[in-house]
């Protein structure tokens, strides 16, 4: 069971199984509260029945039932509902409140029915169910075999309802009491756990914490927003500066593949102007050289 959040409980302190002072628990107070019960009228106290429209108070939980007993539950499978009884080859308590007890080799030899595989096993139960004829879909929140607490100690029971969640009608319980062969009966027992008063918050408090915890939702929802926009920002300043280099880089490959280019132009400009220079100079040499052939041919001549 999950512990519930605490809240000033602010119980009369003349209510069964309130504490001392109404407010607060103690340890004193628990068994005190036990020694209250088992309560034997059919019903209730008022204040003991749960009225969630009301009050924002809840009483401990309750079980109707008896206090037979595992042995006693065990007789009643056996000579009712044969067929659900369980049989081992093991001590008949075993498994039951044995504390891992040393049964003698002897225990293990003989097929006999086990206590606790058959007051448990949910076909008892069903049985039950089916023999008072309680409709299936009611039966399991209101039959179960569970441990009961009176001031003689802890024993086994069958309840049939509770302060939370009704008993069974009149007409059913009278047809099982013809099974249980007992005189006693049914009471109200303390539930071992459940035991306390206790308060839970108003529908204004619910309502002011629902709307704090939306708050805080909103604020984280925000703060991731904003923190995925960051991160988006700064993805994108990222790309931008990449591509501003990239850019950038493109510009100086360009320029200085420019500058190469023309550099190569003026370099072949001179390279061909050197070499009409040469052509020039070559032809004069011939000129000249031819000029001088003929002045000797004529003198030769003459």
């Amino acid at each position: 069971m999950e512990p519930r959040p605490q809240y000033p409980i602010h119980v009369p302190p003349e209510y069964l199984f309130a504490p001392a002072d109404g407010i607060q628990y103690t340890t004193e107070d628990i068994p005190r509260a036990f020694a209250q019960q088992p309560i034997r009228t059919p019903s209730l106290p008022a204040y003991l029945i749960p009225s969630p429209n009301t009050t924002t108070l809840r009483p401990p939980f309750l079980h109707y039932g008896w206090k037979l007993g595992s042995n006693k539950l065990l007789e009643i499978a056996q000579k009712h509902f044969p067929d659900v009884v369980e049989y081992r080859f093991a001590p008949a308590r075993e498994g039951l409140d044995d504390h891992d007890e040393d049964y003698p080799p002897e225990e293990y030899l003989e097929n006999k029915p086990n206590v606790g595989e058959t007051i448990f096993n949910g076909q008892l139960l069903f049985a039950i169910y089916k023999y008072i004829d309680l409709p299936v879909s009611r039966a399991p929140t209101l039959i179960n075999v569970r441990l009961l607490n009176d001031s003689e100690g802890d024993e086994w029971g069958l309840t049939v309802g509770s302060n939370y969640d009704g008993v069974i009608e009149r007409v059913f319980l009278d047809k099982l009491q013809t099974i249980l062969e007992t005189e006693e009966p049914p009471m109200w027992y303390l539930d071992i756990h459940d035991c306390e008063w206790y308060r839970v918050p108003s529908p204004i408090a619910k309502v002011k914490a629902k709307t704090t915890a939306k708050s805080k939702g909103m604020a984280k929802s925000t703060k991731k927003a904003k923190s995925a926009d960051e991160a988006k920002s700064v993805d994108k300043a990222t790309k931008a500066i990449k591509t501003t280099k990239a850019k950038t880089k493109m510009k100086k490959m360009r320029k200085a593949r420019t500058a190469n280019e023309g550099e190569d132009r003026r370099q072949g400009g001179e390279c061909q102007e050197g070499g009409r220079c040469l052509v020039n100079s070559l032809l004069v040499a011939l000129l000249i050289s031819l000029s001088v052939n003929c002045v000797l041919i004529v003198k030769l001549s003459v």
